[in-house]
């Protein structure tokens, strides 16, 4: 029973502490920081990835469109943009003749 005790204790107290990560007003499935005016997942990246491009330009431009597209689907608007996005990571290459980009980044949405 003890152990138990202390095994909740230790849960509750990482759940308060990770909620003080989030300084936003608004809700948000992950802890955020805040990086210049805009709030970002503090540790939480996505990615996004393109193929068959005719320019390495089409290529992360469809991968940051790929990128933008997934955050929609599982969070709804307001994180996607990649223009904003924190800690930036980006691959392109080409492939039998035709560009191909993955893309990583910390989503953020807009301070107010």
């Amino acid at each position: 029973m003890r152990r138990y005790a202390l095994w909740l204790a230790a849960v509750l107290g990482a759940a308060i502490a990770g909620s003080a990560l989030a300084p936003s007003t608004e809700a948000s499935p992950w802890p955020e920081v805040k990086v210049g005016r805009n709030y970002c997942f503090a540790d939480h990246v996505h990615y996004g990835s393109s193929k068959g491009q005719a320019s390495k330009k089409a290529a992360l431009a469809a991968a940051a469109a790929s990128f933008a597209e997934g955050i929609v689907f599982e969070y709804g608007n307001g994180y996607e943009n990649w223009s904003i996005a924190a800690s930036k990571k980006i691959n392109c290459y080409q492939e039998a003749g035709t560009w191909a980009c993955v893309v990583y980044a910390l989503p953020c949405r807009r301070g107010k």
